[in-house]
């Protein structure tokens, strides 16, 4: 055994033997073809390690805050509504946490975030209406002139 192993002996083993026959049994063929077997293994695990003490239950919570704040980081992103980047804010300073200036008893920025994206959907919905009023109108006008050409010409309307 080389000395620089045996300069690596971890204080709680007594015989130097004892050492020099685990580290013989770690740099053996055998020890170093089965090692390499389960590290291919272990990289094409895909599933976490979840028998640790604190449980699968935990680490379930921790990939789904981490999925919480990449969606919270989309859907926080500033624009034309928002509260921590509208002129007050940035005049008067942050909020207090939970409440929003000029609102009102009760009003929390997420209730007034919710509302405003509720707002845009119905805008959304109402605009969709709308056109499809407007294409079912049109679509009438041409049903009635091919009618009519057809009236025009000669051709018995069936209905």
């Amino acid at each position: 055994m080389t000395r620089a192993a045996s300069l690596h002996k971890p204080y709680y083993i007594d015989s130097i033997e004892e050492w020099q026959a685990f580290v013989k049994e770690r740099n053996s063929q055998p020890y170093k073809e089965k090692n390499d077997r389960f590290k291919k293994m272990r990289a094409s695990q895909t599933l976490m390690h979840t028998t640790s003490r604190k449980g699968s239950f935990y680490h379930m919570q921790v990939v789904a805050t981490k999925k919480l704040k990449a969606y919270s980081e989309i859907f926080n992103s500033p624009n034309k509504h928002s509260l921590k980047d509208n002129g007050v804010a940035r005049v008067l300073g942050p909020e207090r946490q939970g409440s929003i200036r000029g609102i009102g008893f009760g009003a929390t920025p997420s209730k007034l975030n919710a509302l405003v994206h509720n707002h845009s959907l119905q805008t959304q919905v109402q605009e969709s209406r709308n056109e499809i009023k407007e294409l079912q109108a049109l679509f009438q006008v041409k049903n009635r002139s091919i009618e009519e050409g057809d009236n025009v010409s000669g051709k018995p309307n069936i209905s």
